[in-house]
C-alpha cells in the first residue's frame, strides 16, 4: 500500500511597514538638506512654512529641487514612493515630481499639466529631451493644491493625484507605464516651469514631502521564496 503525503503550502505575501527613507514638512523654517538645480530659480521656505520655488525672466529655465535620503544627493534605494502636496501659480504652465534623477538629466517625471488639462510620465532622456511613455486626460487648475504620488519600482513606474488630505487618496493609480530605461537610484525633485521663455516667468510651493520604501516583500513563506528552495 502507498501513502500518499499531501503538503499544503499556504501562500501569503508578506507585507512589512513602509520604511520612511525622509520626510519633510520645512515646519522648521528651513530646508535643509534640500539641493537645486537651476540657480537662477529663487528658492525659500516662505512665511506658510511651504518650500516656493520660482524664476523672473526671459530664459528657459525650470526652477528644480531634489533631494536624496542619504548624506549625500541621491537615495539609497532604487525602488521608492514619493508623495508631496503641491501647487503651481500662475503663470506656471505645470508641476511636477521626478524619480531617479540624475545631473546627466535623465530619470522619470509625473507632470500635472495646467495648460493641457492632462498628467503625464515623461522619460528624461538628457538636456532637453523628453519622451512621453504615458499620458491620461485629468482636469487640473493652477493655485490649486493637489497631492501627488509617484512610484518607481523596477520596470514599473506608476502615479495618482487628488486634493483633500492624505485619506482621500484613492486606491487605484491613474497613470501607469513600464519603461527598463533607467534603475539607478538616482535623486527625487520636483519643478515647475513654463512652455514659452518670453516671459518664462514661473511659481511654485511644496510641502509635506514623505519618501518611503516600497511595502512588499519576499520571504521564504512566500511563492517566490519557496520557488527559490527547488
Amino acid at each position: 500500500m502507498k501513502i500518499l503525503f499531501i503538503f499544503l503550502v499556504v501562500l501569503v505575501p508578506v507585507l512589512t511597514a513602509q520604511t520612511v527613507l525622509f520626510s519633510d514638512d520645512f515646519s522648521d523654517g528651513n530646508a535643509d538638506g534640500w539641493f537645486v538645480l537651476m540657480p537662477e530659480g529663487t528658492y525659500s521656505v516662505n512665511d506658510s512654512l511651504r518650500y516656493q520655488i520660482s524664476y523672473t525672466g526671459v530664459e528657459d529655465v525650470d526652477p528644480t529641487v531634489v533631494r536624496g535620503d542619504s548624506a549625500g544627493i541621491y537615495m539609497t534605494t532604487s525602488n521608492y514612493s514619493v508623495l508631496l502636496e503641491g501647487v503651481g501659480h500662475s503663470p506656471s504652465d505645470y508641476i511636477g515630481v521626478f524619480v531617479r534623477g540624475t545631473f546627466s538629466h535623465t530619470g522619470y517625471t509625473f507632470f500635472l499639466r495646467y495648460t493641457y488639462n492632462d498628467i503625464c510620465i515623461l522619460r528624461h532622456d538628457g538636456e532637453g529631451q523628453w519622451t512621453f511613455i504615458a499620458l491620461e486626460s485629468y482636469a487640473v487648475s493652477c493655485d490649486e493644491f493637489y497631492w501627488m504620488r509617484f512610484e518607481c519600482d523596477e520596470d514599473n513606474l506608476r502615479a495618482k493625484v487628488w486634493q483633500g488630505t492624505t485619506g482621500d487618496e484613492p486606491a487605484e493609480w491613474l497613470i501607469t507605464a513600464i519603461d527598463d530605461t533607467y534603475s539607478n537610484c538616482g535623486f527625487m525633485g520636483f519643478l515647475t516651469g513654463r512652455y514659452t521663455s518670453s516671459p518664462g516667468d514661473s511659481d511654485a510651493e511644496l510641502d509635506n514631502v514623505v519618501v518611503t520604501g516600497l511595502p512588499l516583500s519576499f520571504d521564504q513563506s512566500t511563492w517566490a521564496g519557496i520557488k527559490s528552495i527547488f
